[in-house]
């Protein structure tokens, strides 16, 4: 790898790819039920206000 090139997270791939192509499918179950990129995107969002309306942040343990 150059000096030029960074690691792109799977956090950062996953906002990406949410955006550039929201309706494509992130998983598909064995029953055809389907969750989009967007929809993944969305619902991580909500998680992590919730996680942070409760005080914790990056790095903090939510479960052991």
């Amino acid at each position: 790898m150059s000096m030029t090139q960074r690691t792109i997270t799977v956090p950062e791939r996953i906002r990406r790819h949410a955006t550039e192509h929201p309706d494509r499918p992130f998983i598909v179950e064995a029953g055809g039920r389907g969750v989009s990129y967007g929809e993944f995107h969305a619902e991580s969002l909500t998680w992590a206000a919730a996680y942070r309306s409760l005080g914790l942040g990056a790095g903090d343990t939510v479960m052991s």
